[in-house]
């Protein structure tokens, strides 16, 4: 689950007294729910479409080189066929809600160790074999993602939804600006 991953990386694993972990669970919900809140009246607003209704229409019949799942690799069929990495929404694109997630869980996280959000503090999340939830044979090797600050998670969670092919960049800046604390 995305929320518990994120915990453990804002927190760095930290062992904290019951009450100090209640406090931080209260606001990452209370954050989650106002932010989305205020991220779904902005897409309700904006209502733009998809990378993938845009590829299947406007590059229809070209082929493309896209990533395949279940291959390692990259293999060409037509756009009209494309699909992102993962499960598109079918609601309105901009703007990003996990990159609105993504930022105020760091923020908040940041806050709640009492660090600068964009501060230099280490923060490192391990991937164990087998541990995508997508492709359950990947990674083949276990290995480690080193973040340099709680910013740095939250850009390149945000970063996921773009190279995953669910969003544009400018929702997903948008979606980063669309709470602050």
């Amino acid at each position: 689950m995305i929320s518990t991953t994120f915990a453990q990386i804002a927190l760095g694993f930290r062992n904290w007294k019951l009450e100090d972990t209640s406090y931080y669970l209260q606001g990452y919900i209370m954050l989650e729910y106002d932010g989305l809140v205020v991220n779904w009246r902005s897409k309700v607003e904006n209502d733009h479409v998809r990378p993938t209704t845009v590829v299947h229409h406007l590059l229809a019949d070209e082929t493309t080189d896209n990533w395949q799942r279940g291959l390692d690799g990259v293999t060409q069929y037509p756009a009209n066929k494309w699909d992102a990495y993962i499960r598109v929404m079918p609601h309105s694109e901009h703007p990003s809600g996990s990159a609105c997630i993504c930022t105020a869980v760091m923020k908040w996280s940041a806050y709640a160790l009492r660090v600068g959000y964009d501060e230099q503090f280490p923060l490192t999340y391990n991937h164990p074999m087998n541990s995508n939830r997508f492709e359950r044979r990947l990674p083949t090797v276990a290995f480690n993602s080193m973040y340099s600050s709680h910013k740095e998670v939250a850009d390149k969670c945000g970063r996921t939804r773009i190279d995953g092919g669910m969003h544009f960049e400018a929702s997903v800046v948008a979606g980063g600006k669309s709470i602050s604390l």
